[in-house]
């Protein structure tokens, strides 16, 4: 499971599906809280062989955020 916590600007619903989607993970389930300016995100994703390991995970989709 991937838990994101972010400003609530700039789309980061659709910044991360976007990273997951260049990252090829299979969503299973994926929810969207906003509380006043804050942007809560819960995705289960199916991870591949290659990124099993969470700091790979991580910082494969930090690199993908952080190119947008």
């Amino acid at each position: 499971m991937i838990r994101v916590q972010s400003d609530n600007g700039n789309y980061p619903a659709a910044r991360l599906m976007d990273a997951i989607r260049e990252l090829e993970l299979q969503v299973h389930h994926a929810s969207m809280s906003c509380v006043n300016d804050l942007m809560l995100q819960d995705v289960v994703i199916r991870v591949p062989d290659g990124l099993r390991c969470e700091k790979a995970l991580k910082a494969a989709l930090i690199r993908r955020l952080e190119a947008q």
